[in-house]
């Protein structure tokens, strides 16, 4: 996925002026235009860069919270972080179990005509095939733990999800291996660090007077948090391909016998 579309972010920005032209008034509605367009500066860039990351938090927080963390899970989450790391941690396993082999006859559409002495007659071709029936289970889960997570009191269950369907072969070859597992995590721990004792709201400041500081963008602070955000980035972007890639198995497969997989809120735009 592109790290940046500045086509997509501009049309979006441009569907929100049109909206807000609508709530104001004509003459405020006018001088509204977007902040690259006309003349501006800030007064102080190192608070612009802090309302900045503390966005890019929330947004993350608020992610969370749609997948099914609730506040008190989040309070929980920072409070395991004042002692031990706190990661999330993706796990797919897709399961391919034989079931049976079937042999059918399968009758060619196609006539043939036949002279048999005076007569003419028309035969059919029947093949006979030799059909594999595979189960396919894929399952998915979405946690939060402490440390490794090998203490199950300091798991967090997010979210979790699975499916089933039976597929037909006429190749003996399984289409995917007996057993396979994916998991990918990410540290989590500077996002915690940096939200306030109620686990609300986000906190980040830079330190302007550490001997690393030179600018908004140099110093120590928000390497950091670049850092984080782009760890989390590539654990999202694994996710993602993750979950794309069963529901495309399911699609192309067959008809999933138990629940279907919705990642209809999943845009890759």
């Amino acid at each position: 996925m592109a790290l940046y579309d500045e086509y997509a972010m501009r049309a979006k920005m441009d569907e929100c002026l049109k909206t807000v032209a609508v709530v104001l008034d004509n003459n405020k509605a006018a001088a509204v235009a977007a902040a690259d367009r006309v003349s501006h500066q800030y007064e102080d860039k190192y608070v612009l860069a802090n309302n900045l990351t503390n966005m890019s938090i929330a947004c993350i927080l608020n992610s969370l919270e749609l997948m099914g963390v609730s506040h008190t899970e989040l309070g929980t989450l920072k409070a395991w972080n004042a002692h031990r790391a706190v990661s999330l941690k993706f796990e797919r396993k897709l399961k391919c179990k034989f079931i049976k082999e079937i042999e059918r006859d399968v009758e060619d559409p196609t006539r043939v005509q036949v002279d048999a002495g005076i007569f003419r007659t028309t035969v059919k071709t029947i093949t006979k095939v030799k059909e594999y029936i595979y189960l396919i289970e894929v399952d998915y889960t979405l946690s939060a733990h402490s440390g490794v997570g090998n203490n199950p009191a300091e798991v967090i269950h997010i979210t979790s999800a699975g499916s089933q369907l039976e597929t037909t072969s006429r190749i003996s070859t399984a289409p995917f291996k007996e057993s396979t597992v994916d998991t990918f995590d990410v540290n989590i721990s500077w996002l915690l660090k940096h939200l306030d004792e109620a686990a609300s709201t986000a906190t980040f400041s830079i330190n302007r007077a550490h001997a690393s500081c030179f600018t908004p963008r140099q110093n120590a602070d928000v390497e950091t948090a670049l850092q984080f955000h782009r760890s989390f980035e590539s654990f999202c972007g694994d996710v993602f391909c993750k979950l794309r890639s069963s529901y495309e198995k399911q699609n192309c497969y067959g008809e999933a016998t138990a629940a279907k997989f919705d990642i209809s809120a999943i845009n890759t735009s």
